[in-house]
């Protein structure tokens, strides 16, 4: 068993995703959720300054192309979600896949 707390952002359509160990994913999960507003975005000022507190503290200063670093990530959660489509039976091709 495993607790994780967790602030997420629902997706437009209500939906929330949550990111599970990886020993959990080649089986069942049982989910017990409790669900509690934490208000509202933060300001844009707020923000900001979060954002100033990251640059000052060189938090992303090992990556040196952002744009490559975006592409990479993209393409491991593509992969990712290939594998799990592939261990699933009967998944309708994906639009752009070869049938």
């Amino acid at each position: 068993m495993s607790t994780i707390t967790a602030i997420l952002e629902p997706d437009v359509d209500g939906t929330l995703h949550l990111p599970i160990p990886a020993e959990m994913r080649s089986a069942k999960v049982k989910v017990t959720a409790t669900l509690e507003s934490v208000g509202s975005r933060p300001s844009q000022t707020e923000a900001i300054e979060a954002l100033r507190t990251l640059s000052r503290l060189g938090t992303f200063g090992d990556i040196e192309d952002p744009v490559a670093w975006q592409r990479e990530t993209r393409e491991d959660r593509r992969e990712d979600f290939e594998k799990f489509l592939a261990s699933v039976p009967d998944v309708p091709p994906m639009p752009g896949d070869e049938i």
